[in-house]
């Protein structure tokens, strides 16, 4: 295990690119980390295990890609909204994350492997799809995690708006709901 680093940031015009395969791999107390505008990829197992809080990233995000397990075991993350632009979610990326109350995934992504959010017992998920597609891989949400379809992001990717239906067409299976969903100037509904 490496030992604490605190919050990481990177120069406000940083050049780089990609996030490397374990780079922060086990690292502890990893309070806050911003991912720069410029990466494009996360590589396998970059932060996995590491006690990481929050998660960001910064405006303008060109991220089109998160690697397998890349953030399996961060057990301390709570909420995470993915920015625009990413395409393709790894095999186990957040497996093990059990404090992940709520992920925003929007429409740019076209895959996500298997078992992307097991163990995350407390989740529900957003996304801009009405119907998640063919390369969502089966199994990606093998908690059978709520899902709230249809939601409008931000061009940051937060939630902006939802919905309200009767039933949940792709995940009848899911248990718990959208309780009493809120945001400051915005009206929200959901399924139960």
């Amino acid at each position: 295990n490496r030992t604490a680093i605190g919050t990481v940031h990177f120069h406000e015009n940083s050049r780089l690119a990609s996030i490397g395969n374990s780079a922060f791999s086990g690292s502890n107390l990893l309070l806050s980390m911003t991912i720069p505008a410029g990466v494009t990829t996360i590589g396998a197992n970059a932060y996995q295990n590491a006690t990481l809080g929050t998660l960001s990233f910064e405006s303008g995000s060109q991220l089109t890609s998160i690697g397998n397990a890349a953030f399996a075991g961060c057990e301390t993350m709570t909420y995470l909204t993915l920015p625009t632009g990413l395409e393709s979610i790894g095999y186990d990326v957040f497996s093990g994350c059990i404090e992940l109350m709520s992920v925003a995934i929007p429409d740019s992504v076209t895959s996500i492997g298997g078992n992307a959010f097991a163990g995350c017992t407390n989740l529900t998920i957003y996304t801009e799809y009405t119907n998640p597609p063919a390369g969502w891989i089966g199994g990606w949400n093998s908690l059978n995690r709520p899902i709230v379809l249809g939601c409008t992001l931000s061009d940051d990717g937060a939630i902006v708006s939802f919905t309200k239906t009767d039933s949940n067409p792709f995940n009848a299976n899911a248990t718990g709901g959208v309780m009493n969903p809120s945001r400051s100037g915005y009206s929200f509904g959901g399924w139960y």
